[in-house]
């Protein structure tokens, strides 16, 4: 795996598409999206399987409580 310089595994935060340990992404408010799974989200079409398993796991990001 390719991480940044410097990186240790306790600054890997957890995605919530493929809910591994990564290194660098997307942080959305409390949720994280790794660069891999962002790239795949992307370009995935509406017609694609993956499609729905992707709104399926971004249903789990939450707003932050106000």
């Amino acid at each position: 795996m390719n991480e940044p310089k410097g990186t240790t595994v306790q600054e890997r935060k957890r995605c919530v598409i493929c809910e591994q340990p990564r290194p660098s992404g997307i942080q959305l408010f409390e949720s994280f999206i790794c660069e891999g799974c962002e790239q795949e989200i992307v370009k995935t079409e509406i017609e694609d399987t993956a499609y729905y398993h992707f709104v399926r796991c971004l249903k789990k990001i939450a707003l932050p409580k106000t």
